[in-house]
């Protein structure tokens, strides 16, 4: 039973195949007939119209002009401040109600930050802060641009750190 199921679709389906090839020769010839027996300049219409053709592929007419994009524009960096050594002064109050004076001073090469000396009270360092203080903040400025400097408890010495930021507004101006 199987078998014959099987022999039935097989004969539908090659049927089918000879239907539609039967069908485009047909279509074929009346193309060609209708062809032939029009005029000649109407005979490509005609088969045109009947014959299935193939899809219209767009195409992009070939550009023969190159257009280059602008050059990049590369701002030529200037310096900012003036290469040179810089001193201004600082101070600040602790909690305990004492004054401490600083003297920062700076070396500027093409806006980078190359040499930095801090004098606490006209001397080295007088307190345990003001010595972290030096250990630390070198570290943070030596080869920074200048103009992106700021501190921040260094070494934990927010007081010191603070007065260190003042000095700097006054450094920049003065290589500016």
């Amino acid at each position: 039973m199987k078998i014959g199921i099987a022999l039935v679709v097989l004969a539908l389906i090659a049927g089918g195949a000879v239907f539609t090839q039967s069908r485009e020769q047909s279509v074929a010839e009346v193309a060609t007939t209708q062809a032939e027996t029009a005029r000649p300049a109407e005979a490509e219409s005609v088969a045109a119209e009947l014959l299935p053709s193939e899809p219209e592929v767009e195409t992009n007419p070939v550009v023969s002009e190159v257009i280059e994009a602008p050059a990049a524009q590369v701002p030529e960096t200037v310096a900012q401040f003036t290469d040179g050594t810089y001193t201004a002064p600082a101070s600040y109050f602790t909690p305990r109600r004492t004054k401490h004076d600083m003297d920062i001073t700076l070396t500027i090469v093409d806006d980078i930050i190359t040499a930095a000396v801090i004098t606490y009270d006209g001397g080295v360092a007088q307190t345990p802060i003001h010595s972290r203080f030096d250990e630390a903040y070198r570290a943070e400025i030596i080869g920074q641009p200048l103009e992106q400097v700021s501190l921040s408890r260094t070494g934990g010495a927010s007081l010191t750190s603070g007065a260190f930021n003042e000095a700097l507004v006054e450094i920049k101006t003065q290589a500016s």
